[in-house]
């Protein structure tokens, strides 16, 4: 059964455009080189104040050992690599692996 996860982004307050950029990028990549992830969702909103945005990244992936080799992928290289060349967190990307709770739909 897939394993749900949620990414938490912590832009830093004027770098908000240019990690939105990079997340969509990274989500087209993610797309073309990444067939153990399905249901790709991202969302913009506010933080835990109103001048900081942060950006949620929810994905289904097959399993715990997919998930950990996607940080040697070259495309999350890279957002690695130019997250930490332009300072563009406030924060660490938090991952966080979901399990079910409750459900509903209508």
């Amino acid at each position: 059964m897939p394993i749900p996860v949620l990414v938490t982004v912590y832009p830093e307050s004027d770098k908000v455009l240019r990690v939105e950029e990079l997340v969509k990028w990274v989500t087209e990549e993610v797309r073309k080189n990444e067939p153990a992830v399905s249901d790709y969702r991202s969302y913009k909103g506010r933080g835990d104040v109103p001048e900081h945005t942060v950006f949620m990244i929810f994905f289904h992936i097959e399993n715990e050992e997919e998930l950990h080799k996607r940080k040697s992928l070259s495309h999350h290289q890279h957002i690695a690599k130019v997250t930490n060349e332009e300072q563009l967190m406030r924060r660490p990307l938090k991952y966080t692996v979901l399990n079910s709770l409750t459900e509903w739909s209508r």
